[in-house]
């Protein structure tokens, strides 16, 4: 697999040069894990719980409405599940209920490769993306290693200077790889990020209107 980043950079940096248009930049923010199970077992509820995620990431602009970039992050999914159970005795006064709470928390590392479209340009930008996304369990005592899917959301940028770029984004991923390995009742990944971070053009600088 690090064969393949670096050769994705090189190809990356050695276009991107030639146009100015190479971005490099470096995320951080909060993770929200969730999931969703096919044929969910009575009383069992999933709330979301933060955590952390922390990355760096590499861009190329086609245009000044559409770029592709690819991320790389490392993640912590929690996982916090409640689950209640009611015993029924002889009469009302017997009757027990209970609930059973559960967490699990498992690193991630992370590589979303989206496509961006700016809705507006200048020196603020409002922006969507979205693309595939893998993912690698990097946790030795995790039954599942690898999982796949989509990741999107929304974003806001704002130029500092010609050449620094300060943005905050939310977005989702829809995991497609069952997670729990049982075919009777699958388990998939839905998490909830948010991030901000900043980007740096290392090309010429960019004339922007002020």
């Amino acid at each position: 697999m690090k064969k393949y980043l670096i050769l994705f950079f090189l190809v990356l940096s050695s276009s991107s040069f030639a146009q100015d248009k190479l971005i490099l930049g470096f995320d951080a923010g909060s993770l929200f894990a969730g999931e969703h199970m096919t044929n969910t077992p009575s009383g069992l509820q999933y709330s979301y719980s933060p955590d952390y995620l922390f990355g760096i990431e590499a861009g190329y602009g086609f245009s000044e409405t559409f770029g592709l970039r690819m991320q790389i992050f490392i993640d912590q999914r929690t996982i916090t599940s409640h689950q209640t159970f009611t015993r029924f005795g002889g009469d009302s006064a017997l009757t027990q209920t209970y609930t059973i709470h559960n967490q699990t928390s498992t690193q991630y590392l992370e590589i979303p490769i989206t496509a961006k479209y700016n809705f507006f340009t200048g020196r603020t930008h409002g922006y969507f993306f979205g693309g595939p996304v893998i993912a690698f369990n990097i946790d030795n005592d995790a039954a599942s290693k690898t999982n796949i899917g989509f990741a999107g959301g929304i974003g806001y940028s704002r130029d500092l200077t010609h050449t620094i770029t300060f943005f905050a984004e939310s977005g989702f991923t829809l995991g497609l790889y069952n997670l729990s390995g049982d075919y009777w009742n699958k388990t998939f990944s839905r998490d909830f990020r948010i991030n901000a971070g900043l980007l740096f053009n290392i090309g010429l600088p960019i004339e922007i209107d002020y």
